[in-house]
């Protein structure tokens, strides 16, 4: 799922936030829960976004969006968001793109800026220019997953700001100027995976389910039987 904020003036009270379910990866086939059970689960957690901006007096400042894409790629998905007409009504000047800032995490990162992914559309300069003239990414950094610690996931956005490993690759050094990286949680969080939340489930450790996802989507896993096999 594609974490999305759509506004015609970044962190305006004129944000939307866009919760984009995508019916196909990248790099995987989906699996394990059918598509109408993860749209769901998007639903569930727009209304979780609501309460939690209610009970903080926020409601009616942002707007929450629930949609479904084929696009497996970002540029593709920011390109389709684009071309809405329902965010061309909501901007104010139906002239202007509204911006897209997508929240991603930073293995997502790694694989926006590899080539392979690119093949198929000719380029990586050619799918990510219109991408980065629209768009921006908020990136959280992960690191106990595999991918370095804070310290090297750092160096690794200043060595795509400085050098010229991005030129190297196809791509452009000013892209790197619109990513930001940023802590997702505190020490005393846990982190939170998918692959975390469907052991849990298999463990029958509702406990730690319930850190990993509100009380509704953990409601919603039990009733549906979602994750109850381990498959792979």
């Amino acid at each position: 799922m594609a974490i999305s904020a759509v506004a015609d003036n970044r962190y305006s009270a004129n944000s939307r936030i866009l919760l984009l379910l995508a019916t196909s990866n990248a790099d995987k086939a989906p699996k394990p829960a059918a598509f109408p059970q993860r749209l769901a689960m998007v639903y569930i957690f727009a209304q979780d976004l609501l309460s939690a901006m209610s009970s903080r007096g926020d409601l009616g400042t942002v707007g929450i969006d629930v949609a479904v894409t084929t696009e497996p790629y970002f540029h593709s998905k920011a390109k389709a968001v684009a071309a809405s007409d329902f965010y061309t009504r909501n901007t104010r000047d139906p002239e202007t793109a509204a911006e897209q800032v997508y929240l991603t995490g930073f293995d997502t990162l790694i694989r926006i800026f590899n080539p392979r992914y690119y093949d198929a559309d000719g380029s990586m300069a050619a799918a990510l220019d219109p991408f980065f003239a629209r768009s921006s990414l908020r990136v959280t950094m992960r690191p106990d997953a595999g991918w370095g610690d804070v310290e090297e996931q750092r160096k690794y956005l200043d060595g795509l700001k400085r050098g010229g490993g991005l030129a190297e690759i196809g791509g452009r050094t000013e892209w790197a100027r619109r990513v930001e990286m940023v802590d997702g949680r505190s020490d005393s969080h846990p982190v939170i995976s998918s692959t975390k939340v469907r052991d849990a489930v298999i463990g029958q450790d509702r406990d730690t389910l319930r850190t990993f996802v509100s009380d509704r989507i953990a409601e919603w896993i039990r009733k549906e039987g979602l994750y109850s096999q381990d498959e792979g």
